[in-house]
């Protein structure tokens, strides 16, 4: 099976792919920054301040609608970087605003000939304080390096994805973008929308929780839960302690959701095994308790080993 090998994002050039000469393993190139897809900052660009607009642009049909929007923005004064959506509409516009208005922005696009609409969800004077998520996809239907470019070239135009690359070989892709602008689902729905196939598979988030369990007692109920949960899509590790009855799960949560997870425990072992979110204070407050009455239990034996021993004590309980 072949894989995708990407390197950390930080620059370098960018390939579709390169093969491995022998190698199952495809390496491909650094992904590439979303704001250098986005073109080279404007005269009168320097280093200050930016501010981020994403606008709802309505009429255009074509690619040279896009152009014409992404030419008349860009011709502004102050303005950074801009990159247009067709599919999606839109146009993410990054801007000096000591020398340019969002409603300058506004009024370059209506000039051009298009209706334009700022929308709410503009991240101002935050562009580079985003989380940004690396995703891989699988992506059907490609049998040719222009297949790549074309499928490279829908995803920079989105709002919110920061980098790309296409491996032809494997059909993998992987996406750096934004959650908070655009979700797993509206990037596979692009590339659908484009003529291929696309599939959702895994992304470099993570989360970590803790399920308290019924019905697993011994190695083997740990034994079949473990054959459960290395079956499913998402989980990065699992440890599962019978003493305490609970289990310890590191996720993916863009791949599944804690919902799935307790309910998968429970059909998957026909009801023999239930799983609940644990809560940490209710069960530091039981380990408490557990080791309060411990200390409890060795003072009280204490004493009565000090008592029953006490030269003192034995002689005035003759008397």
């Amino acid at each position: 099976m072949a894989h995708l090998q990407l390197s950390s994002v930080g620059g370098g050039g960018r390939s579709a792919a390169a093969g491995g000469g022998g190698d199952d393993m495809e390496d491909v190139a650094l992904l590439g920054s979303y704001d250098e897809e986005m073109g080279a900052p404007a005269m009168g660009g320097g280093a200050g301040e930016e501010e981020e607009a994403h606008v709802r642009v309505t009429g255009m049909t074509c690619s040279a609608c896009t152009s014409a929007v992404e030419g008349a923005v860009s011709a502004r004064r102050g303005v950074r970087r801009v990159a247009v959506s067709l599919l999606q509409n839109r146009a993410r516009v990054v801007f000096d605003p000591a020398l340019v208005k969002v409603e300058d922005i506004i009024e370059a696009i209506e000039d051009a000939g298009f209706d334009a609409e700022i929308l709410p969800d503009s991240a101002v004077s935050q562009p580079k304080s985003q989380k940004a998520l690396s995703a891989q996809f699988r992506i059907g239907g490609m049998t040719c390096a222009n297949c790549v470019n074309s499928v490279e070239g829908i995803l920079r135009k989105l709002p919110g994805i920061k980098g790309a690359v296409v491996a032809l070989a494997t059909s993998l892709g992987e996406v750096e973008y934004d959650p908070s602008a655009i979700s797993k689902d509206e990037i596979v729905q692009a590339i659908e929308d484009a003529g291929f196939e696309a599939e959702f598979l895994q992304s470099s988030e993570q989360d970590k929780i803790l399920l308290g369990l019924t019905g697993v007692h011994t190695e083997i109920d740990a034994d079949m839960l473990h054959d459960i949960l290395k079956k499913m899509a998402g989980l990065r590790q699992f440890g599962v302690n019978t003493t305490l009855s609970e289990v310890e799960i590191v996720f993916d949560p863009e791949a599944v959701g804690l919902r799935s997870i307790v309910d998968t425990i429970g059909t998957e072992s026909n009801g023999r095994f239930r799983a609940h979110v644990q809560n940490p204070y209710s069960r530091g407050a039981s380990n408490d308790a557990h080791e309060a009455s411990k200390m409890l239990h060795l003072l009280r034996t204490s004493l009565f080993l000090s008592v029953s021993f006490d030269p003192c004590f034995s002689l005035a309980h003759t008397r």
